[in-house]
């Protein structure tokens, strides 16, 4: 079933830019279309009429139902009408598609209950190349002729009433997860914070591997029909990022990660021991892999934590995780495999988790591919050496960067910047292998000793293993 839908206006940085180089084709209509077995989708501009039209062609009113999305956005009051229709509800975006703007708040509002003992929680799935993004919401001033898409900046009162319309609404649907045992938000604080703090025209993206984790949004992946094996530091990674989530919090507030960038570097002094055990039988939702057992003593997340971390694969690239504290009766020590299949003691901590959170934090997780699992010790060493370039004393006491070997670069960063006292990563790009080097490339912003400029470079870090241990061979 296909049904048009008429264009009004929109409230997108996107739709906005599209006016600007004068396309005449933006005001095209959207579609919302029934797929057949419980699936719709909703792609293009979200306009007056359409949770209507979305509830037309859902008049079958299925159990439980699938809904895609890719849309840059549309108009905001029509868009939480659409939230509050799709309970029972998974929302999707696919690889390649998009989620802007007024759709990210339909996206956000994908949730459901079932089963015995009743359980709500939120259902949302995203693949590794599509793309959410938020911002505060702008109208158009010219009521008279939609078709004319001017931003302008809302009155105070004007700005209060979306809030509270989000808000609201928002609160409502995470009532009813909450009333049911879950611990989480379904559209987190800190994400409105950050949607109604970014302007009208940019974005505020969820790409890295912490926003999938603490958003509670599912990656999309094709890992179902391979085994992903893990190493010592994949499982250090996994398990310190469960824990730290449990005991600190992720911190998104302007000092970013500091605190976590502080601590999350791979500490082996504080893993007793671990092994790997190849499973016998596997259930229709668990992964093929081996499932990993880590003793921890001191681990530091200010207090020392001391306990054991079970780790198992689960299907589409996950595992489940799971932390238990040492008891003063009987902790364990040494791994112990007949102790763990016997305990019936609940985890203090678990969850399901990407095997990209086997990394340290902010990592994108397109970065990933199933033939491609690099050892996270190689981030550790990136954040390190850009951490470390608080610069290397010269002749003339000049302080200069450790970047100023990489040759090609040099006199251009220098002739911009003078001399050069500081890096920080905005954000990784790539990670491949090419011949005997891992390539990992970043967008790093370059500070300057004698004022205040600041440039952006694309930097490509060639990382060699020798003897157990990397090291950054060369700088491009």
């Amino acid at each position: 079933m296909r049904r048009k839908l008429k264009f009004i206006w929109f409230a997108s940085a996107y739709i906005f830019a599209q006016s600007l180089l004068g396309s005449g084709d933006n005001a095209s209509a959207a579609e919302i279309l029934d797929l057949g077995e419980c699936q719709f989708s909703i792609e293009g501009v979200i306009e007056p009429g359409d949770a209507d039209e979305l509830e037309t062609v859902h008049a079958h009113q299925c159990s439980f139902n699938t809904l895609y999305l890719n849309s840059p956005g549309g108009v905001l009051s029509e868009a939480l009408q659409i939230a509050d229709y799709i309970t029972r509800t998974e929302t999707v975006i696919r690889d390649g598609d998009e989620c802007l703007s007024a759709c990210a708040l339909i996206f956000m509002a994908g949730r459901g209950c079932s089963g015995a003992p009743y359980f709500c929680t939120t259902y949302r799935r995203m693949g590794k190349q599509s793309r959410l993004g938020f911002h505060a919401p702008f109208m158009s001033q010219d009521e008279s002729d939609p078709g004319v898409l001017l931003p302008r900046n809302v009155s105070f009162a004007a700005a209060l009433d979306m809030f509270s319309d989000i808000q609201a609404t928002f609160s409502r649907f995470s009532a009813e997860v909450r009333s049911t045992g879950a611990k989480n938000d379904v559209f987190p604080q800190g994400l409105f914070a950050k949607m109604f703090s970014t302007p009208p025209n940019e974005f505020y993206y969820v790409t890295n591997n912490d926003q999938f984790f603490s958003l509670d949004i599912e990656i999309f992946d094709e890992t179902n029909d391979y085994e992903i094996i893990l190493s010592k530091h994949h499982i250090y990674y996994l398990c310190y990022n469960l824990i730290y989530s449990e005991e600190r919090g992720w911190n998104y507030s302007v000092y970013g990660f500091e605190d976590y960038q502080n601590a999350a570097s791979f500490d082996s002094k504080s893993i007793i021991s671990w092994d790997i055990r190849k499973k016998t039988e596997v259930s229709f939702y668990e992964g093929s892999g081996p499932e990993y057992l880590m003793l921890f003593d001191g681990l530091n997340m200010g207090p020392s934590i001391y306990g054991h971390c079970h780790v198992q694969p689960q299907r589409g690239g996950y595992f489940s995780v799971d932390f238990v504290k040492n008891s003063s009766e009987a902790p364990l020590t040494e791994v112990d495999w007949k102790k763990i299949d016997s305990d019936t003691h609940k985890p203090d901590y678990g969850r399901l988790m990407h095997y990209s959170m086997a990394y340290p934090l902010q990592i994108p997780v397109g970065l990933f591919q199933k033939n491609n699992l690099f050892d996270p010790l190689m981030i550790d060493l990136v954040n390190s050496y850009f951490a470390s370039i608080d610069m290397e004393p010269v002749e003339d006491n000049v302080r200069r960067s450790a970047l100023h070997w990489v040759k090609e670069r040099q006199e251009t960063v220098e002739k911009q910047l003078v001399n050069i006292c500081g890096a920080t990563i905005i954000n990784y790009e790539a990670a491949q292998t090419k011949g005997d080097y891992i390539v990992i490339s970043v967008n790093a912003e370059i500070h300057s000793c004698l004022n205040k400029n600041r440039e952006n470079f694309s930097i490509e870090l060639y990382i060699t293993e020798e003897n157990g241990s990397f090291k950054i061979s060369n700088i491009k």
